[in-house]
């Protein structure tokens, strides 16, 4: 599929890098079209290049006037020197103004979100209940309710925070309900504790810019969510009085709930509580990656393609997938 001349977007991402050979920089972008999100560089640019006016930064709306399509053969483009302009979005053509608009959590499924993290019944103990809900009263509540859960992989939409968390919380539910007979020694309180208090952390360091971009703060590089969320749940733990075995075992599923070390986590998973959280928590975060490149392919009229990958692991075009995007087109 060609490409528009002049061709509008929306810088999601910017940055510099270097080239394999290390002499020269280029600046890196990705940028959202009406033809999707493409990823575009910029040769031979200066190491400050993110400060530099002459250069596109996020957020920017641009008029890409000069590039070099490659997307076949290097799934990018190549952006002229001097071949952009910087516009206000209101001077987009009518038929590029949706570059600015960006999704939000279903009504419906917020609404499900938060009677599911809200629903008393699923608890053994009431204090745990009142203790999780004390965690949550500590947060400013306009941003939990608009807080993304990712910047870019998953649910990064205002109100994703809070749909991702219910999902999470609905799976170990499941896995729960279909354990506790044969295996007794899972306890629900510190499962759904862990559910619904994993990410909490993120209010803190994630957030939906004045574009409608979701974006994270310094703060998730220089400490990180897993850090914020341990430090509420010791807090307010201690606070309530509620029994010390129970706040260190739902630190620690806060700590390990990304798996692995490697994948960011504090710990790696010491518990079957842990175990289940981590691995629907994962579940969760694919499910959402995959569900918004399938809406992508939908809403272009695009094909799906043979193979993709996410988190850097390779998919193949499912039956389901496929059956998903067949039902949408």
């Amino acid at each position: 599929m060609a490409l528009p001349t002049p061709l509008y977007a929306l810088v999601l991402e910017a940055g510099i890098r270097p080239t394999k050979a290390g002499d020269r920089f280029y600046y890196a972008l990705l940028i959202k079209t009406n033809s999707g999100q493409i990823k575009a560089n910029m040769w031979d640019a200066h190491k400050e290049a993110a400060k530099d006016p002459d250069y596109p930064h996020v957020n920017d709306v641009i008029k890409i006037n000069k590039f070099k399509d490659q997307l076949a053969t290097h799934k990018s483009i190549v952006i002229s020197p001097l071949g952009f302009e910087r516009i206000a979005k209101e001077d987009l053509p009518e038929d590029e103004k949706e570059l600015c608009e960006f999704p939000k959590a279903d009504p419906e499924r917020l609404k499900w979100a938060l009677k599911l993290i809200s629903d008393k019944s699923l608890w053994e103990d009431e204090k745990h209940y009142n203790f999780v809900n004390k965690c949550l009263s500590k947060l400013d509540r306009n941003k939990l309710m608009s807080c993304p859960a990712a910047s870019a992989i998953h649910h990064n939409y205002s109100g994703g925070l809070l749909v991702h968390t219910a999902e999470v919380l609905d799976l170990c539910r499941a896995i729960y309900e279909s354990c506790k007979e044969p295996y007794g020694f899972i306890n629900r309180d510190v499962l759904y504790a862990g559910a619904i208090l994993h990410d909490i952390g993120k209010v803190e360091t994630y957030f939906i810019t004045e574009a409608g971009l979701a974006d994270q703060l310094a703060t998730e590089q220089s400490i990180g969510h897993i850090f914020y969320g341990m430090d509420l749940v010791k807090n307010v733990g201690e606070s309530e009085g509620i029994e010390q075995d129970f706040i260190n075992e739902v630190i620690h599923l806060i700590a390990s709930h990304h798996g692995k070390i490697e994948w960011g986590s504090y710990r790696p998973t010491q518990s079957q509580e842990a175990t289940i959280l981590s691995s629907v928590d994962l579940i969760s975060s694919r499910n959402g990656k995959i569900e918004s490149r399938l809406k992508e392919n939908v809403k272009l009229g695009q094909p799906l393609r043979d193979s993709f990958d996410i988190y850097k692991d390779w998919y193949f075009a499912s039956i389901g997938m496929k059956q998903y995007v067949e039902a949408a087109s």
